[in-house]
């Protein structure tokens, strides 16, 4: 688990996370002095020049790395009014004063693209670390600085994903692995096998009370056993509250007498 801090040590500019192409509208918006209006295609009026379109683009895809929260899955997900305000970036260099509807949708369009675009140059990025704890202390990007909380989301919720995409492939197999090896707990042992990490204190916590319950389980199976029955040689065949929530169930056992 991500352990969050106020601001990640170090930032980085790597090869992955370069934008791509060159910013032309620095240079327009200093020639001209003032804003850009969008021309349109004469034949398709809800989409820009070919010129406007290289340029929009582009600079759509620098707002989205320096503005743009991260939390969300797509762009179109995004509450309207983080939209608006990410948007009202582009204000800085262009005139979207008499923008249509149809423009809208195309401005929404590109938007979206570089939002998922960026978010898979992180995920990338993100890949080229050994683990969540130190892409976190040593790989927040530049783009992210002063917005560290972007990067320590990130990757919390990769790691948070590791952890069920580990579980999902474990499936049921791991139980009756278990089962076979003669585990009393198999949900408990797999939940410890999978969740438990340092510095994990939610898993920990539910750990430990897993193996609470699992002793008063163990104690009140005791007193139902004949006494010469060794609980050592205990076998679960159900119950709830492996994984899952719930009760443990009282467990039964084959009779063995101590020799």
């Amino acid at each position: 688990m991500v352990t969050a801090a106020p601001a990640c040590p170090t930032h980085h500019r790597h090869p992955l996370l370069m934008p791509r192409g060159h910013n032309k509208t620095v240079k327009i918006t200093r020639v001209t002095n003032g804003h850009i209006t969008i021309g349109y295609n004469d034949w398709h009026r809800d989409a820009p020049t070919m010129e406007h379109h290289s340029t929009l683009a582009h600079d759509i895809g620098h707002v989205v790395r320096t503005y743009c929260p991260m939390q969300w899955k797509s762009w179109k997900v995004m509450p309207d009014e983080v939209r608006t305000k990410v948007r009202a970036q582009l204000s800085t260099n262009y005139n979207f004063e008499d923008i249509n509807n149809e423009m809208l949708a195309y401005v929404n369009k590109l938007f979206s693209e570089r939002y998922k675009q960026w978010k898979s140059d992180l995920h990338q990025y993100f890949e080229t670390f050994d683990d969540s704890q130190v892409a976190f202390e040593e790989g927040c990007p530049k783009e992210f600085e002063g917005r560290e909380d972007n990067w320590a989301w990130l990757c919390t919720n990769k790691s948070n994903r590791e952890k069920k995409t580990l579980l999902h492939h474990y499936g049921s197999r791991p139980f009756s692995y278990r089962m076979e090896a003669g585990s009393k707990f198999p949900g408990i042992d797999v939940f410890s096998d999978i969740y438990l990490r340092p510095g994990d204190e939610l898993a920990k916590c539910l750990h430990a009370t897993m193996m609470e319950k699992r002793q008063l389980v163990l104690q009140e199976s005791t007193s139902q056993l004949p006494p010469e029955t060794l609980l050592e040689s205990g076998h679960i065949v159900g119950g709830r509250g492996m994984l899952g929530g719930g009760n443990l169930e009282p467990l039964h056992y084959r009779n063995q007498r101590v020799r």
